[in-house]
């Protein structure tokens, strides 16, 4: 029987929307451009609530030391209501740290999570700055050696950027697979455009104990059934499509209504990984429409496979010790979409 997509069938749609049906992604994609031609956000808004800027610099990334706590982190703060994220960088970094940043400077945004981003400007030079009441000191710290009171996204971001540069004498990607590898070890970002195709490291499935709002109820994933290369070679060529049909499963006119690409390249994230959880099976994914990669820039992507399980299988429920339920899954028989 089909399952209902794991973490309780959660959507993403676009400033607080979320789309169903055929013209689903159609509806979603044209709020995307009305939102983002007005610089509308609501309380309601999907997307990041602080923005701020990263300046570096030969190696080096201005932190400043803030004065109610402990910690290093570069400009940032509130995005205000009807405020774009680059507009509230700029204006953070300009009140905190007296520093006018022009739009042109700023880079795609590193989404560091679901609440927070950060926009990469390089600077040219290591600036003076002019502080406010918020911080009582400031640095260019090298991106291998920040203090251990670095805010810990950037402290993620930095074993980032310094894998990359210690990677840039690779030779450069000549083809598609060349990029999707590159990215899978972390030697580009994620995504790339290639011409006409989009590449994003998506999350396939994880692995474990999950909760299911929707259905109220735990469920238990074995990995033995996900981390192998059997699952691996499944998903290989997998659909994407941009929401779950209604039904569950693809159809003809499922598949014409929401496919934006498809898997190549899936992997499962070695143990010394320190940007993937190990528990989890992961993928390269072709998306060849636009206006879905667009959408995936500007929101938080929530990714969940569809898959079969036997007909003729019951389901397998244990109760936990404070009387709820948690479903024990066995081996997926057919793989649909992600």
């Amino acid at each position: 029987m089909p399952i209902h997509p794991e973490n309780g069938g959660e959507q993403w749609g676009n400033h607080g929307k979320v789309y169903h049906g055929p013209d689903a992604k159609e509806k979603a994609a044209k709020q995307a451009a009305a939102a983002h031609a007005n610089g509308w956000r609501g309380d309601d808004a999907v997307g990041p609530i602080y923005a701020g800027i990263l300046f570096v610099d030969e190696g080096k990334v201005f932190l400043c030391h803030r004065t109610d706590k402990d910690e290093w982190e570069g400009p940032g703060g509130h995005i205000e209501p009807g405020e774009t994220p680059e507009n509230a960088a700029r204006r953070e970094t300009y009140e905190e740290i007296g520093r006018d940043v022009s739009p042109d400077d700023l880079s795609q945004p590193v989404e560091q999570d679901e609440k927070y981003t950060a926009f990469i400007v390089n600077s040219g030079f290591q600036f003076d700055a002019k502080l406010n009441h918020e911080h009582d000191c400031y640095h260019w710290f090298p991106l291998d050696d920040l203090p251990d009171a670095t805010h810990p996204n950037i402290k993620t971001w930095a074993k980032v950027m310094t894998h990359r540069s210690d990677a840039q004498s690779a030779p450069e990607p000549t083809t598609e697979l060349d990029t999707a590898k590159a990215i899978r070890d972390g030697k580009l970002e994620s995504p790339q455009r290639l011409d006409h195709v989009w590449l994003f490291d998506m999350r396939v499935t994880g692995t474990g104990v999950a909760y299911r709002g929707s259905l109220d109820e735990w469920v238990f994933r074995p990995p033995e059934f996900y981390l192998n290369d059997e699952f691996l070679e499944r998903c290989q060529g997998l659909p994407v499509l941009f929401d779950h049909p209604e039904k569950g499963m693809t159809d003809t006119e499922e598949w014409r209504q929401r496919a934006v690409g498809a898997l190549v390249l899936p992997y499962i994230p070695a143990e010394d990984d320190e940007f993937h959880a190990t528990n989890e099976v992961w993928a390269i994914a072709r998306i060849y429409d636009d206006d879905a990669a667009e959408l995936m820039l500007q929101t938080h992507i929530s990714t969940s496979p569809a898959v079969e399980f036997g007909k003729n299988q019951p389901l397998n429920y244990v109760r936990t010790e404070d009387g709820g339920r948690m479903l024990i899954e066995s081996k997926p028989e057919y793989l649909d979409h992600l």
